[in-house]
């Protein structure tokens, strides 16, 4: 397969729901990008060209990651669910130096197989935490609603968002089969750019740019490795039933609840509530790979929901 870094340089706040409306989180998991993607393919190519999406992903001819921080240049990524016990955490007493390494949540692609080998000193684990840390701010925005009666008063709510740093955004993988079909999918992502991602749209919450990108040497190195001792996932994922026991053999994973409404005109009146599912969070490492699908998560609509579940292995 193709694939390509996109770099999401967003021009205005953002609210990606964390489960609360006063909250934002500053990263996007696969499965809501590909709910925004097939919103605009849907309305840019129509019906015809949702299907062929869906058809495309579920025979393996479109993949995409999580959306990390991207700060700088600097494509980050998930620290990965393995045990590693670093020579300057195990010989310190020092609470703070352990507090540093719980901490680490994100490290730059680069530095990665120096964490894996137990390498990354204190001091480097607290500068990557700093920056992650710097990359924007959370704020709360007041607004109010309207009172249907008018002798009652307006009702103050609350907005949760995050704005960027200059420099800083978000990063994902897009791979597809072959060049038409990028160049399709990067017109999609550039399209959805305008209309924005996350809640909050129509305030112009969510907006970017698209920019794409060749490979950096230490993704590409970590997605084409032939051989390695366990397989980290860069996007939210399930295994099929048949899949899952197995999967869960000697794994190192986190489990992530994925909810949400269903904002489609066409599959019901108002945003209805979609099935929860329960995923291995990007990080989630394995022994062994598997396939995942596409999960219809509706509830009582017009038509499929679907929400995304294939892994994007690196090896590590």
């Amino acid at each position: 397969m193709i694939c390509r870094i996109i770099r999401m340089q967003f021009t205005g706040p953002v609210h990606f729901g964390e489960g609360l409306l006063e909250s934002s989180g500053y990263s996007i998991c696969a499965d809501t990008l590909f709910s925004a993607i097939c919103h605009e393919v849907l309305l840019t190519e129509g019906e015809a060209g949702l299907q062929a999406l869906i058809g495309e992903t579920e025979n393996g001819l479109f993949r995409i990651s999580d959306a990390f921080p991207l700060i700088g240049n600097e494509c980050c990524i998930p620290k990965p669910a393995i045990s590693v016990r670093g020579r300057t955490e195990s010989e310190s007493a020092d609470s703070t130096v352990k507090k540093q390494f719980k901490k680490l949540r994100y490290l730059p692609a680069p530095a990665l197989q120096t964490y894996l080998r137990g390498e990354l000193s204190a001091e480097q684990c607290a500068e990557y935490n700093r920056a992650i840390q710097s990359i924007g701010t959370a704020f709360l925005q007041t607004n109010v609603k309207a009172a249907e009666n008018p002798e009652q008063d307006s009702e103050p709510y609350y907005v949760g968002g995050f704005q960027f740093a200059p420099d800083c955004g978000l990063w994902f993988l897009l791979c597809a089969e072959n060049d038409t079909l990028m160049k399709r999918y990067l017109s999609v992502i550039t399209s959805l750019g305008y209309s924005g991602i996350g809640g909050k749209r129509t305030s112009g919450f969510g907006r970017f740019r698209a920019g794409s990108d060749d490979l950096p040497d230490a993704l590409s190195d970590l997605l084409s490795a032939e051989q390695s001792d366990r397989l980290m996932t860069l996007s939210v994922c399930l295994p099929l039933d048949a899949e899952l026991e197995q999967a869960a053999q000697n794994a190192g994973y986190m489990l992530i609840r994925r909810s949400g409404f269903a904002a489609s005109e066409t599959y019901a009146a108002n945003p209805q509530k979609k099935n929860d599912l329960y995923m291995f969070a990007a990080g989630s490492c394995f022994a062994a790979p598997f396939s995942g699908g596409l999960y219809d998560v509706s509830v009582n609509g017009r038509h499929p929901v679907y929400r995304y579940g294939f892994p994007l292995f690196i090896h590590v």
